[in-house]
């Protein structure tokens, strides 16, 4: 007579049968674009010292209210507030130290307004490549001062957590100058774009990435990818990082020029519905634009919208923009406001119960809103297979 099988035995097939069959009660395949989460606007922003915060006030009071926002690490950000989304301005230094002596602290010294201490002691805005930070001269301290430090921290993050939903980072690239009296930033050619490809290729390889070509496919477009056949399916796409420019101006056309279907490019970026590269837009206000976005997002499209701007939110404890903002369907929803700013309102952006990643609202409406797609699936313990590796 056999001998029935052990409780651990049964508990082990047990685990590996639920696994298997987890995706399955769940309608899988997910697509990426199925989710919506949460991440950070001005994600490098450090809090200005006083002395640049009452200069920046006694010149242009309406400017230092907005400006009065920061973040935590990035790696604080993605661990502690399970942010899935950044944002980081990028200028070119190809040269390297042409930003590293802010105006700013000199004028704070010559209205006598306490000293501002020096923001990069170990002289990395000396070397060259691509810098981060909001505003030259003034609003210039940055988590990561440069755009390499800032991959690194997110590569290493990310290799140590290999399943989380794919986080999108969003490069806004900069060359306008404050004024005429400060720092000068360089002209962004298009020599620039690929070269700030290349320092993402440089620390993040192709494996790491979630790019044009891989939601492309065979298609002819992007566009036609996304209406035949969609986004990949999330635990396909689970560990990766993919880009996106903010800029729909001339910085864009020039990422697009002469390749209007981003072939080998890494970034994506916001065109017309009707482009060839239609695939990921950026819509800022999800108040004005809701309807547009639902439509979006119905038809397969990603969008990043934001849930506050301004400060103006958390000063007046305001939720109905990021309430709109969750109900449109966009599945990136950046906020300044992670944690609230107590000082003024218990205001916030976070899914109920710390969910990290949730159904999208309008691509996938008739899953429960309680579900966390970032560890529905989590890694399995080594005896028991990867369900996401099924043969």
């Amino acid at each position: 007579m056999r001998e029935p099988p052990q409780p651990s035995l049964v508990r082990c097939a047990s685990t590996v049968l639920l696994l298997f069959l987890m995706p399955v009660c769940l309608g899988e395949p997910w697509r990426l674009n199925q989710m919506q989460v949460i991440g950070t606007h001005n994600s490098y922003k450090k809090a200005m010292h006083p002395s640049i915060q009452e200069l920046i006030r006694r010149n242009n009071g309406e400017a230092a209210r907005s400006l009065d926002y920061a973040h935590e690490s990035l790696t604080r950000q993605l661990v502690d507030h399970g942010m899935r989304k950044m944002e980081l301005d990028v200028y070119a230094d190809p040269k390297g130290g042409h930003y590293a002596d802010p105006l700013g602290p000199r004028m704070a010294e010559d209205l006598n307004l306490p000293r501002v201490p020096n923001h990069d002691p170990e002289g990395n805005l000396k070397q060259p490549g691509f810098k981060v930070m909001h505003v030259p001269d003034i609003d210039y301290d940055s988590n990561v001062l440069t755009f390499l430090e800032a991959l690194r921290e997110l590569r290493r993050w990310s290799t140590g957590h290999p399943r989380h939903v794919p986080v999108l980072v969003m490069i806004e690239l900069k060359d306008s100058a404050v004024s005429p009296e400060g720092t000068q930033p360089l002209s962004m050619e298009r020599k620039d774009l690929m070269a700030l490809e290349r320092e993402i290729l440089s620390i993040l390889p192709p494996r790491h990435l979630l790019r044009p070509d891989d939601v492309r496919g065979d298609d002819e477009s992007l566009r036609a990818a996304i209406l035949r056949r969609g986004w990949p399916t999330l635990e396909s796409v689970r560990g990766k990082i993919m880009f996106a420019l903010d800029n729909t101006d001339e910085k864009r056309d020039l990422y697009l020029q002469n390749n209007p279907v981003l072939q080998g490019r890494v970034c994506f970026v916001s065109v017309e519905e009707s482009h060839p590269a239609a695939a990921w837009f950026k819509i800022n206000d999800p108040v004005a634009h809701f309807e547009r976005i639902r439509s979006l997002v119905s038809k397969g499209f990603m969008v990043r919208t934001r849930a506050d701007a301004g400060t103006e939110q958390a000063r007046n404890n305001d939720p109905s923009q990021r309430e709109k903002a969750f109900l449109s369907g966009a599945q990136f929803i950046s906020t300044d406001y992670p944690v609230p700013n107590l000082k003024w309102s218990p205001y916030r952006v976070r899914f109920a119960k710390g969910v990290v990643a949730r159904p999208n609202p309008v691509s996938n409406a008739a899953a429960d809103p309680g579900l966390d797609l970032e560890s529905w699936l989590p890694a399995a313990p080594s005896i028991v297979p990867d369900a996401s590796r099924r043969p």
